[in-house]
């Protein structure tokens, strides 16, 4: 049976651990701070995929942070939300990791992704950049599906780097392509150290 106190507990004491207050955590996962506040007396529980973004911020898998399984470093493991540890944070270990890229399932793969940058970036720049994308796999190439031309630019431009890194983290495979597709034609130039990404039509 779920402990909410517990959890709560466990909640608090890893974000004191990671050196953040309930404002700003709760800014991180675009709640309020009195929902923040609620999680860590126990009174509620954040939905699912708030507490999936909660257990990849303070760095430890979902089962841990439910208290299904102990966790990994004794009484220590709060540690691992401020340093990095060789153990697979929560993205990795819920995503089984391809055998290629045409192995992928996009839509699992993306949203692991999605999860990782919303809690790397601002709330707004996630909301307008990052949220209503979508992914697929084509020829081996995972799309990135985006709404409009300058939606499509803008990611290939200025979070190109953070989604590979990402995408390496969620799947164990450094070498995955990626392309970029908005609903209108035209291709822009793509620079060559970007021999990774394209943009598509």
């Amino acid at each position: 049976m779920i402990d909410m106190r517990h959890i709560g507990a466990q909640i608090a004491e890893l974000r004191k651990n990671g050196g953040m207050t309930q404002t700003e955590l709760a800014e991180r996962l675009g709640v309020t701070h009195q929902a923040v506040s609620k999680w860590e007396r126990g009174v509620s529980l954040p939905d699912l995929p708030t507490f999936a973004q909660l257990a990849l911020l303070l760095g430890v898998p979902t089962d841990v942070l439910l208290g299904l399984v102990a966790k990994k470093r004794g009484d220590g493991g709060a540690d691992s939300a401020t340093n990095k540890t060789p153990e697979p944070e929560p993205a990795a270990a819920e995503t089984e990791p391809p055998a290629a890229p045409g192995a992928l399932d996009a839509e699992q793969v993306w949203n692991h992704v999605k999860a990782i940058l919303k809690t790397k970036i601002t709330w707004p720049s996630y909301n307008t950049w990052i949220r209503g994308t979508k992914a697929t796999v084509e020829d081996g190439l995972l799309v990135i599906h985006c709404g409009s031309p300058f939606q499509k630019d803008w990611l290939y431009r200025r979070y190109l780097k953070m989604i590979l890194q990402a995408l390496e983290h969620v799947t164990g495979l450094p070498d995955i392509k990626i392309g970029f597709r908005s609903p209108s034609r035209g291709e822009a130039a793509m620079p060559a150290d970007r021999e990774r990404a394209k943009l598509l039509d």
